[in-house]
């Protein structure tokens, strides 16, 4: 009878500190949303040049993608208080998950019907953004979610 005593009591106290166990297991956060994080200097006198490029193709683009649920949502952000060799603005997209090689072929395609525009024309276009804007950096992060 002691044995048994000693078993069920054994066992009450391994059941209730299996799951305590596992519960410390668990990272606090989780993956959630990636961010794309364009870095953009402007070079002087282009400000506005670029601004009306963001506002009639940039956002005409991204307002399609996210139509298209490729994606969650943008930004533009402004660097306020720009330090020397630090970007002017950060272009900012997010998608809750990555396409593949073919799913990004099939948008790029889709993307152009839609902008009615060519990859030679939308090259050329974006050739023609270097004389007031350069591409300082590109980041992919992703958003950490308390659990």
């Amino acid at each position: 009878m002691r044995k048994s005593v000693l078993a069920a009591a054994a066992a009450a106290i391994l059941l209730g500190v299996v799951p305590m166990a596992q519960a410390q297991d668990v990272f606090p956060y989780k993956d959630g949303n990636y961010w794309f994080v364009t870095a953009i200097h402007v070079k002087d006198g282009a400000a506005l040049t670029y601004a009306n490029h963001l506002a009639r193709v940039w956002q005409t683009q991204m307002d399609y993608a996210k139509s298209k649920g490729w994606m969650t949502g943008y930004h533009i952000l402004t660097n306020e208080n720009r330090r020397q060799d630090e970007p002017d603005l950060y272009l900012v997209t997010i998608t809750d998950r990555l396409a593949s090689a073919d799913e990004a072929e099939r948008r790029g395609q889709e993307m152009r019907a839609y902008m009615k525009k060519s990859i030679q024309q939308m090259e050329a276009e974006s050739g023609q953004r270097a004389d007031y804007r350069t591409v300082g950096s590109n980041m992919m992060l992703r958003e950490q979610i308390r659990r």
